[in-house]
Order: C-alpha cells, then structure tokens, then sequence
C-alpha cells in the first residue's frame, strides 16, 4: 500500500468538517446579530430557539418590533424566505444537532 492510499480515508473524511463549520459560524453569527438586536446574549437567543420559547426573546423587542416580527411569522412567503437564508439555515441546522 503506497503513502496515497493511506492517507484517502483520513482526507476523505476531514472534507465534511469545514462545511460544518461554516454553518456553525453562520449560525453563530446570528444568534450573536439578533442577541445584539434584542438586547440579549446570543446564548439566550439559542436557548430561546431550541426551546421554542420565543416570548422570553420577544419581551425584550418594542411594541414597533414585535409588531414586525408577528406580521413577518404570520406571512407564510415572509416567513419562507427568512428561513431560506443561509444564516437561518446554519442556525437550524445547528438547533436539530442539538436536540
């Protein structure tokens, strides 16, 4: 067996952890954007997303925000293309890793 091969398998198998740290640090990224939107940590926000207690997150937004958060939730084509972002799609995938 020539050093090549040998060395396939552990290559092969390091090819999927930069694209998983990608979505870690988008999802990262997020939390930490919408932490500093709301006032609150970005642990809190995953928290809050995990859970899926989002009032705890929502108490911290004005009346104006809440408003605008509802009325995007409600939208189902609002909705879709919030969650179709990348970031949305980092954070996500990130929350079911941890279920």
């Amino acid at each position: 067996m020539n050093g090549y091969n040998r060395g396939y398998g552990r290559n092969r198998q390091m090819r999927g952890r930069p694209q998983q740290n990608n979505r870690q640090n988008a999802a990262d990224e997020l939390a930490s954007k919408a932490g500093a939107a709301l006032g609150a940590s970005p642990e809190e926000v995953k928290n809050a997303a995990q859970s899926g207690d989002l009032k705890s997150i929502m108490s911290k937004l004005s009346p104006q925000q809440t408003e605008q958060l509802q009325k995007i939730l409600s939208d189902e084509a609002a909705a879709k293309k919030l969650l179709a972002t990348p970031q949305a799609q980092a954070l996500l995938k990130s929350l079911r890793r941890n279920e």
